[in-house]
C-alpha cells in the first residue's frame, strides 16, 4: 500500500497532528498516521519505515517538542534523506514554535515556504493542500520535460549513429574498393579479378553453364619503357584499359593482373564466343591510336583463349591453360589469339 501523506509529529502535538490527517483524509488523500496505521502486534519502528518509504508528501508538525524528542528528529531525518533519493517533498508546519527558534534547530527547514498553525486548521489544510497540488504538478511537468529530453537525447543519439553508420559503410566501401581496384586503370586488380575467376568456376560447375577466359598481353609493351619511360608506358596502359573497357559488356569483366597482362572473365560463354570476342579486340587495338602525353602509339595484343572443362580442372589448371595459349599466340608472330 502507497500514501500521499506521512505526518510526523512530537506525542505533544499529537492532537494538531490528529486534526491535520482527519481533514487531508477528508479531502481524499492516503494518510500515513500512527493512529490509522498502528495495530496491536505491529513493530512500530517497521510501520513508520514502511509509511516514511511508500509516502508521497511528509508533512513535518515542527515545534520545540519535536526537536527535543531524538525519535522524530531520526524521522525527519529519514524524511530528509527520502527526499533527496526518492525525491520525497518535505512540507513544514509550525506550531508554537518561531521562525528564530527553527532557525536555531534547522536552518534548511527555516528557509523553506512553511505554514503556520496560528491561522488555523482550516487555513493550514487549505495551505497543505495548494502545496500538495502545486508539487504534483509541478512533479508531472519535470516528468513530462525529462521524457521529453531523454526522447530528444535519443532522437539525436540515434541521429549520430546513423550520421556514423554512414560514414562507417562509406570508409569500408572506399576501402573496400582500394583493396579490389588497380590504381592505374581503375580496372579490377588481380585479387579481384581471380576472385570472379573462382566464382565463375564454382557456378559453372554448379549448373553446367560454358565459362571461358582470355589473357590478353600488349606485345613488345617493354619498347615502350625503355624508349619513352615508365611515365608514358603508365599512360599508354591506362588509355588501352580504356579502349578495352569500351568493348566488355556486362556480365563479361575485365582486370589487369600485372604489368601489361588483362584477363576477361567471359560467363556463359563459349570457346566459339571467346574466340570471336578475342578477334574483336585485337582488331580495335590494332585500328585505334593509343595516347600517352604528346605520344601517339599503335599497338597489337596477344591472346590467349580457353574454355573451362566442367568437372575435370580446377581454375589454376583453367588460368595455366589460358596462358599457355597466350604465349603460343606470341610465338606464331603476336597480334592474334590461340586456343589450347
Amino acid at each position: 500500500m502507497t500514501w500521499d501523506v506521512f505526518v510526523s509529529h512530537a506525542f505533544e502535538d499529537k492532537e494538531f497532528a490528529r486534526a491535520l490527517a482527519d481533514a487531508l483524509s477528508k479531502y481524499g488523500l492516503r494518510v500515513w498516521f500512527d493512529e490509522f496505521e498502528l495495530h496491536v502486534g505491529d513493530s512500530l519502528r517497521r510501520s513508520i519505515d514502511k509509511g516514511l518509504s511508500k509516502s508521497r508528501f511528509g508533512v513535518v508538525v515542527l515545534s520545540p517538542k519535536f526537536f527535543a524528542k531524538e525519535w522524530t528528529q531520526k524521522e525527519l531525518d529519514a524524511l530528509t534523506a527520502r527526499e533527496t533519493k526518492d525525491k520525497k517533498i518535505i512540507l513544514p508546519v509550525w506550531h508554537n514554535i518561531s521562525h528564530k527558534e527553527i532557525r536555531r534547530y534547522s536552518p534548511m527547514l527555516a528557509d523553506r515556504f512553511a505554514i503556520d498553525s496560528s491561522v488555523g486548521i482550516d487555513k493550514a489544510v487549505e495551505s497543505l493542500l495548494s502545496a500538495i497540488k502545486f508539487n504534483r504538478s509541478r512533479s508531472r511537468r519535470t516528468k513530462t520535460d525529462e521524457s521529453e529530453q531523454i526522447v530528444a537525447e535519443l532522437q539525436k543519439a540515434r541521429s549520430l549513429l546513423t550520421r556514423k553508420e554512414t560514414e562507417l559503410n562509406v570508409v569500408l566501401a572506399q576501402a573496400h574498393e582500394l583493396a579490389h581496384t588497380d590504381t592505374l586503370t581503375v580496372l579490377p586488380n588481380r585479387r579481384q579479378t581471380i576472385g570472379d575467376l573462382e566464382h565463375e568456376v564454382m557456378f559453372s560447375e554448379r549448373y553446367e553453364t560454358p565459362f571461358s577466359i582470355c589473357m590478353l598481353d600488349v606485345d613488345n609493351f617493354n619498347q615502350i619503357n625503355d624508349t619513352y619511360g615508365h611515365i608514358v608506358g603508365d599512360g599508354v596502359l591506362r588509355s588501352l584499359a580504356d579502349l578495352l573497357r569500351q568493348h566488355i559488356r556486362h556480365p563479361h569483366t575485365i582486370g589487369r593482373c600485372g604489368g601489361e597482362e588483362f584477363l576477361l572473365v567471359l560467363p556463359n560463354t563459349t570457346l566459339k564466343t571467346a574466340s570471336e570476342l578475342a578477334d574483336h579486340l585485337c582488331q580495335q587495338v590494332r585500328s585505334t591510336p593509343i595516347f600517352s602525353g604528346r605520344n601517339t602509339f599503335q599497338l597489337t595484343i596477344s591472346v590467349g583463349v580457353a574454355q573451362y572443362k566442367i568437372h575435370e580442372e580446377e581454375w589454376q589448371k583453367l588460368l595455366d591453360r589460358a596462358d599457355k595459349a597466350l604465349y603460343q599466340a606470341k610465338n606464331n608472330g603476336r597480334d592474334q589469339w590461340a586456343i589450347i
